[in-house]
């Protein structure tokens, strides 16, 4: 909160992540990287490049907003964190709902205190860190083949007492004949818009240096990430520059006492996200359009053009079903988004006698 107070002497519920448990994860967003690292609390996702996540503190407290209070170096962080992973020092969960008389109503979900890289007396300092890898989904849903699903429709309408369909007249002549010789398995559509060793790449730089009145720590990050599905040629992709700025003065020194401090945070985000991947309800969900497409449709035509409405109806295709990697790309993968995010904050602190500190911040 706003005093400084032992941690035995707490009757609440803290949980603490530190920079070393933040720094062997692999993940562009400050929430994502807590997942697993704070007992109580549950962190959800799409997955997808540029998206946030929901963070719930000990369930659901409420019917609208579950969202938790976000502090960042003592002051408000709003809901859209423009903090990078690799700048953070240390995050502290409060998870009991005793946090509100610290905070007010706002802390009612808990609270997030997020602490960033500080200066430090000493010689001027540089680091870099950084990291490049590949994204690869580790299982993907086992779908039925053509053969598979035409026998599955042949059960259904047995079950249902109602005519079998004759695939003969169904399906196109050729395409009927390879799935009986084995030629032909039909199309999964899950394989068709994975984007294998999908990119995802950090670059950080921290400057740091002070002297016994003054310090500061300054830091850049360049952080980029490809979707790991999505229409081929068309996969979405995130780019995201974060600056920080961070430094403590003392003003007035008398003997041992810093009578006067002032400091300052300033955290800026650039992000860009091209093409999207919907994950909605049911109706707006990329990844259900893909399972619920049967398997007897072909993705492209033999100019290698999406195979659409006209394709079916000249080759003779029986069912009316809408290509779902045409209309992911129509519909989705032309989307682009730019966001800045700036947050600043400025503290004054006097200390008129020993252990009597008073502070501003806004």
């Amino acid at each position: 909160g706003y005093g400084s107070v032992k941690k035995k002497d707490l009757l609440g519920s803290i949980s603490t992540v530190k920079e070393d448990a933040l720094a062997e994860r692999v993940s562009g967003n400050v929430v994502e990287a807590m997942r697993g690292l704070t007992s109580g609390v549950k962190i959800t996702s799409s997955g997808q490049p540029g998206s946030s996540a929901t963070i719930n503190i000990r369930g659901l407290g409420s019917l609208t907003n579950n969202n938790p209070l976000f502090i960042i170096d003592g002051a408000y962080g709003g809901s859209d964190l423009g903090v990078n992973v690799e700048d953070i020092e240390s995050i502290q969960v409060l998870k009991d709902a005793s946090s509100a008389a610290i905070y007010g109503s706002r802390a009612a979900n808990g609270v997030v205190i997020i602490t960033t890289k500080q200066g430090k007396t000493g010689n001027f300092e540089v680091t870099y860190d950084g990291y490049y890898g590949i994204q690869n989904l580790p299982k993907i849903a086992t779908l039925l083949n053509a053969k598979e699903y035409m026998m599955i429709e042949d059960e259904m309408h047995m079950m249902d007492g109602t005519s079998l369909l004759n695939w003969e007249k169904w399906l196109p002549a050729a395409d009927y004949k390879a799935i009986q010789e084995g030629t032909w398995n039909g199309t999964n559509w899950i394989k068709e818009i994975l984007n294998n060793d999908a990119p995802i790449q950090s670059h950080s730089l921290n400057f740091t240096g002070g002297t016994e009145r003054s310090n500061f720590s300054i830091g850049f990050t360049y952080f980029n990430q490809e979707a790991t599905m999505g229409a081929p040629g068309r996969i979405a992709s995130m780019d995201r520059y974060n600056a920080r700025i961070n430094s403590n003065h003392i003003v007035k020194k008398i003997g041992n006492l810093d009578v006067l401090k002032i400091g300052q945070t300033l955290n800026y985000k650039y992000q860009q996200t091209a093409g999207s991947f919907a994950t909605s309800d049911i109706y707006w969900n990329g990844t259900r359009d893909m399972l619920t497409t049967p398997p007897l449709m072909h993705a492209y035509n033999s100019k290698g053009e999406y195979y659409l409405y006209d394709d079916a109806q000249e080759e003779g295709y029986g069912e009316n079903t809408t290509n779902p990697i045409a209309y992911m790309d129509y519909y989705t993968s032309h989307a682009l988004s730019k966001s800045h995010y700036l947050q600043s904050s400025f503290y004054a602190e006097l200390q008129p006698i020993k252990n009597l500190r008073i502070k501003s911040q806004f």
